[in-house]
Protein backbone atom coordinates (compact mmCIF):
# COMPACT_ATOMS: atom_id res chain seq x y z
CA UNK A 1 0.00 0.00 0.00
CA UNK A 2 2.79 2.41 0.93
CA UNK A 3 4.62 1.64 -2.32
CA UNK A 4 1.47 2.34 -4.34
CA UNK A 5 0.88 5.65 -2.56
CA UNK A 6 4.47 6.62 -3.12
CA UNK A 7 4.13 5.92 -6.86
CA UNK A 8 1.02 8.09 -7.05
CA UNK A 9 2.84 10.88 -5.21
CA UNK A 10 5.84 10.74 -7.56
CA UNK A 11 3.53 10.96 -10.58
CA UNK A 12 1.67 13.92 -9.07
CA UNK A 13 4.83 15.87 -8.32
CA UNK A 14 6.16 15.13 -11.80
CA UNK A 15 2.98 16.57 -13.33
CA UNK A 16 3.33 19.67 -11.15
CA UNK A 17 6.93 20.09 -12.28
CA UNK A 18 8.43 19.64 -8.80
CA UNK A 19 11.57 17.53 -8.43
CA UNK A 20 10.48 16.62 -4.90
CA UNK A 21 8.05 18.07 -2.39
CA UNK A 22 10.55 18.98 0.26
CA UNK A 23 12.71 20.82 -2.27
CA UNK A 24 9.66 22.78 -3.39
CA UNK A 25 9.02 23.85 0.19
CA UNK A 26 12.58 25.13 0.36
CA UNK A 27 12.25 26.84 -3.02
CA UNK A 28 9.05 28.56 -1.94
CA UNK A 29 10.63 29.77 1.31
CA UNK A 30 13.66 31.04 -0.61
CA UNK A 31 11.40 32.94 -3.00
CA UNK A 32 9.23 34.34 -0.21
CA UNK A 33 12.29 35.95 1.41
CA UNK A 34 12.53 38.41 -1.49
CA UNK A 35 8.85 38.40 -2.48
CA UNK A 36 6.37 38.84 0.36
CA UNK A 37 3.50 38.29 -2.04
CA UNK A 38 4.74 34.95 -3.36
CA UNK A 39 1.75 32.66 -3.74
CA UNK A 40 1.89 29.30 -2.00
CA UNK A 41 1.65 26.49 -4.58
CA UNK A 42 -1.61 24.56 -4.32
CA UNK A 43 0.07 21.26 -3.45
CA UNK A 44 1.97 22.88 -0.55
CA UNK A 45 -0.89 24.66 1.18
CA UNK A 46 -1.50 21.81 3.62
CA UNK A 47 2.13 20.75 4.00
CA UNK A 48 3.12 20.41 7.69
CA UNK A 49 6.74 21.44 7.05
CA UNK A 50 5.62 24.70 5.47
CA UNK A 51 3.06 25.35 8.21
CA UNK A 52 5.68 24.84 10.91
CA UNK A 53 8.25 26.96 9.08
CA UNK A 54 5.74 29.82 8.90
CA UNK A 55 4.82 29.44 12.59
CA UNK A 56 1.21 28.62 11.73
CA UNK A 57 0.52 26.08 14.47
CA UNK A 58 -3.25 26.08 13.97
CA UNK A 59 -2.64 25.27 10.31
CA UNK A 60 -0.02 22.69 11.29
CA UNK A 61 -2.48 20.76 13.46
CA UNK A 62 -4.85 20.53 10.49
CA UNK A 63 -2.21 19.82 7.84
CA UNK A 64 -1.77 16.68 5.75
CA UNK A 65 0.71 14.54 7.66
CA UNK A 66 0.71 11.88 4.93
CA UNK A 67 3.02 14.22 3.03
CA UNK A 68 5.68 13.59 5.67
CA UNK A 69 5.26 9.83 5.41
CA UNK A 70 5.58 9.82 1.62
CA UNK A 71 8.92 11.62 1.54
CA UNK A 72 12.00 9.47 1.15
CA UNK A 73 14.75 10.51 3.52
CA UNK A 74 12.80 13.47 4.89
CA UNK A 75 14.92 15.13 7.55
CA UNK A 76 18.22 13.66 6.31
CA UNK A 77 21.47 15.56 6.22
CA UNK A 78 21.04 16.18 2.48
CA UNK A 79 17.87 18.16 3.14
CA UNK A 80 18.35 21.89 3.70
CA UNK A 81 15.27 21.90 5.89
CA UNK A 82 16.26 18.76 7.82
CA UNK A 83 15.59 20.28 11.24
CA UNK A 84 12.14 21.51 10.21
CA UNK A 85 11.34 18.01 8.96
CA UNK A 86 12.59 16.49 12.19
CA UNK A 87 10.55 18.82 14.39
CA UNK A 88 7.46 18.51 12.17
CA UNK A 89 7.61 14.72 12.43
CA UNK A 90 7.90 14.87 16.20
CA UNK A 91 5.00 17.28 16.58
CA UNK A 92 2.93 15.34 14.05
CA UNK A 93 3.26 12.29 16.29
CA UNK A 94 1.53 14.20 19.07
CA UNK A 95 -1.28 15.36 16.79
CA UNK A 96 -1.93 11.86 15.45
CA UNK A 97 -1.87 10.44 18.98
CA UNK A 98 -4.62 12.85 19.99
CA UNK A 99 -2.36 14.84 22.29
CA UNK A 100 -3.60 18.25 21.07
CA UNK A 101 -6.27 19.73 23.32
CA UNK A 102 -8.55 22.73 23.08
CA UNK A 103 -6.17 24.48 25.48
CA UNK A 104 -3.36 24.04 22.95
CA UNK A 105 -5.47 25.54 20.17
CA UNK A 106 -6.58 28.45 22.38
CA UNK A 107 -2.95 29.22 23.23
CA UNK A 108 -1.97 29.21 19.55
CA UNK A 109 -4.82 31.52 18.55
CA UNK A 110 -4.89 34.01 21.43
CA UNK A 111 -2.44 33.09 24.19
CA UNK A 112 -3.25 34.02 27.77
CA UNK A 113 0.06 34.24 29.57
CA UNK A 114 -1.36 33.16 32.92
CA UNK A 115 -2.85 30.02 31.36
CA UNK A 116 -0.44 29.18 28.55
CA UNK A 117 2.82 29.83 30.40
CA UNK A 118 2.23 29.98 34.15
CA UNK A 119 5.91 29.43 35.06
CA UNK A 120 8.16 31.31 32.59
CA UNK A 121 10.90 31.55 35.22
CA UNK A 122 11.43 27.76 35.20
CA UNK A 123 14.21 26.35 33.02
CA UNK A 124 12.94 25.02 30.75
CA UNK A 125 9.68 27.02 31.04
CA UNK A 126 6.70 25.03 32.29
CA UNK A 127 3.85 25.08 29.80
CA UNK A 128 0.61 23.32 30.74
CA UNK A 129 0.73 20.62 28.03
CA UNK A 130 3.42 18.53 26.39
CA UNK A 131 2.44 19.76 22.94
CA UNK A 132 2.83 23.43 23.95
CA UNK A 133 6.19 22.67 25.56
CA UNK A 134 7.44 20.91 22.42
CA UNK A 135 6.16 23.75 20.23
CA UNK A 136 8.03 26.32 22.31
CA UNK A 137 11.19 24.21 22.13
CA UNK A 138 10.81 23.79 18.36
CA UNK A 139 10.45 27.52 17.77
CA UNK A 140 13.55 28.41 19.80
CA UNK A 141 15.55 25.93 17.71
CA UNK A 142 14.22 27.34 14.44
CA UNK A 143 15.27 30.89 15.37
CA UNK A 144 18.95 30.13 14.84
CA UNK A 145 18.42 27.49 12.16
CA UNK A 146 16.52 29.84 9.84
CA UNK A 147 18.97 32.69 10.35
CA UNK A 148 21.86 30.43 9.36
CA UNK A 149 19.95 29.47 6.20
CA UNK A 150 19.54 33.14 5.30
CA UNK A 151 15.82 33.17 6.19
CA UNK A 152 16.05 36.01 8.71
CA UNK A 153 12.37 36.92 8.40
CA UNK A 154 11.40 33.36 9.37
CA UNK A 155 13.88 33.57 12.24
CA UNK A 156 12.17 36.71 13.53
CA UNK A 157 8.79 35.05 13.11
CA UNK A 158 9.87 31.95 15.07
CA UNK A 159 11.12 33.96 18.03
CA UNK A 160 7.92 36.03 17.97
CA UNK A 161 5.79 32.86 18.14
CA UNK A 162 7.82 31.53 21.07
CA UNK A 163 7.82 34.88 22.88
CA UNK A 164 4.08 35.33 22.51
CA UNK A 165 3.47 31.80 23.72
CA UNK A 166 5.65 32.25 26.80
CA UNK A 167 6.85 35.81 27.57
CA UNK A 168 9.28 36.60 30.35
CA UNK A 169 11.84 33.94 29.47
CA UNK A 170 14.56 36.26 28.18
CA UNK A 171 13.55 35.90 24.53
CA UNK A 172 12.65 39.60 24.55
CA UNK A 173 16.37 40.37 24.89
CA UNK A 174 17.29 37.93 22.14
CA UNK A 175 14.73 39.46 19.80
CA UNK A 176 15.93 43.00 20.44
CA UNK A 177 19.55 42.10 19.72
CA UNK A 178 19.03 39.86 16.69
CA UNK A 179 20.97 40.76 13.58
CA UNK A 180 21.01 39.10 10.18
CA UNK A 181 23.83 36.56 9.83
CA UNK A 182 23.64 36.11 6.04
CA UNK A 183 23.43 39.24 3.86
CA UNK A 184 23.19 39.52 0.09
CA UNK A 185 25.51 42.51 -0.21
CA UNK A 186 27.61 44.98 1.76
CA UNK A 187 24.96 47.64 1.16
CA UNK A 188 22.33 45.33 2.65
CA UNK A 189 24.60 44.72 5.62
CA UNK A 190 24.88 48.46 6.26
CA UNK A 191 21.11 48.92 5.95
CA UNK A 192 20.43 46.08 8.38
CA UNK A 193 22.96 47.52 10.82
CA UNK A 194 20.91 50.72 10.83
CA UNK A 195 17.75 48.70 11.49
CA UNK A 196 19.47 47.03 14.43
CA UNK A 197 20.41 50.43 15.89
CA UNK A 198 16.82 51.62 15.53
CA UNK A 199 15.57 48.48 17.26
CA UNK A 200 18.02 48.96 20.11
CA UNK A 201 16.96 52.61 20.48
CA UNK A 202 13.30 51.61 20.73
CA UNK A 203 13.81 48.67 23.08
CA UNK A 204 11.49 48.95 26.06
CA UNK A 205 13.68 48.91 29.15
CA UNK A 206 10.51 48.80 31.24
CA UNK A 207 10.28 45.09 30.44
CA UNK A 208 10.64 43.37 33.83
CA UNK A 209 14.02 41.64 34.02
CA UNK A 210 14.12 37.96 34.85
CA UNK A 211 15.32 37.12 38.35
CA UNK A 212 18.55 35.52 37.21
CA UNK A 213 20.03 36.69 33.92
CA UNK A 214 22.17 33.55 33.69
CA UNK A 215 18.99 31.44 33.66
CA UNK A 216 17.51 33.14 30.61
CA UNK A 217 16.12 30.51 28.27
CA UNK A 218 18.94 29.17 26.12
CA UNK A 219 18.70 28.26 22.48
CA UNK A 220 20.14 24.84 21.86
CA UNK A 221 21.40 25.89 18.45
CA UNK A 222 23.39 28.87 19.68
CA UNK A 223 25.61 29.21 22.72
CA UNK A 224 25.96 32.96 22.22
CA UNK A 225 23.55 35.73 21.22
CA UNK A 226 23.20 36.34 17.48
CA UNK A 227 24.91 39.72 17.91
CA UNK A 228 28.24 37.88 18.14
CA UNK A 229 28.12 38.00 14.33
CA UNK A 230 28.68 41.76 14.43
CA UNK A 231 32.39 41.17 14.97
CA UNK A 232 32.63 39.25 11.69
CA UNK A 233 31.05 41.91 9.48
CA UNK A 234 34.12 44.18 9.43
CA UNK A 235 32.03 47.21 10.33
CA UNK A 236 32.70 49.28 13.43
CA UNK A 237 30.64 47.55 16.10
CA UNK A 238 31.32 50.08 18.87
CA UNK A 239 27.90 51.79 18.67
CA UNK A 240 25.62 48.72 18.78
CA UNK A 241 27.69 47.07 21.51
CA UNK A 242 27.48 50.24 23.60
CA UNK A 243 23.72 50.33 23.17
CA UNK A 244 23.40 46.66 24.12
CA UNK A 245 25.54 47.22 27.20
CA UNK A 246 23.39 50.21 28.20
CA UNK A 247 20.21 48.11 27.95
CA UNK A 248 21.66 45.43 30.19
CA UNK A 249 22.85 48.02 32.70
CA UNK A 250 19.39 49.57 32.94
CA UNK A 251 17.78 46.18 33.47
CA UNK A 252 20.54 44.84 35.72
CA UNK A 253 22.31 47.67 37.58
CA UNK A 254 24.70 45.19 39.18
CA UNK A 255 26.34 44.77 35.77
CA UNK A 256 27.58 48.36 35.98
CA UNK A 257 30.38 47.18 38.24
CA UNK A 258 33.27 46.76 35.84
CA UNK A 259 35.98 44.17 36.24
CA UNK A 260 38.18 45.98 33.72
CA UNK A 261 40.79 48.23 35.27
CA UNK A 262 42.29 51.38 33.77
CA UNK A 263 45.53 49.42 33.38
CA UNK A 264 43.68 46.83 31.28
CA UNK A 265 42.26 49.56 29.06
CA UNK A 266 45.65 51.16 28.53
CA UNK A 267 47.28 47.80 27.79
CA UNK A 268 44.66 46.93 25.18
CA UNK A 269 44.90 50.35 23.58
CA UNK A 270 48.67 50.13 23.28
CA UNK A 271 48.88 46.54 22.12
CA UNK A 272 45.92 46.15 19.78
CA UNK A 273 44.63 49.56 18.91
CA UNK A 274 41.62 51.49 20.15
CA UNK A 275 39.28 50.17 17.43
CA UNK A 276 39.62 46.62 18.73
CA UNK A 277 38.87 47.55 22.31
CA UNK A 278 35.12 47.18 21.94
CA UNK A 279 35.60 43.45 21.56
CA UNK A 280 37.00 43.33 25.10
CA UNK A 281 35.54 46.20 27.04
CA UNK A 282 31.98 47.45 27.55
CA UNK A 283 32.88 50.22 29.94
Amino acid sequence: MRAALHTVWLLATAILGAESDRETVYSYLSKSVSDDGAEVPLHLRSHPVLKLALGDMVGFVGSDFSLLELEDGGGGDDDSLWLVHQLASRLAGGVKAGAVSQLDMDCFESPSHEICCPSPEARPPRLPTQFLTETFDAMTKLVIFFDNLGFFELSLNAISVAKNLCPGTGLEFREAFMTRTVDSSFESMLANRELLLEKLDSFDTEVPPIDDLMKAVDMEWSSTPPTMMLGYQFIDDHTPLRKIADIYRKLYPELSVSHVTEEDVERLRNSEGEKNMTHYCFR
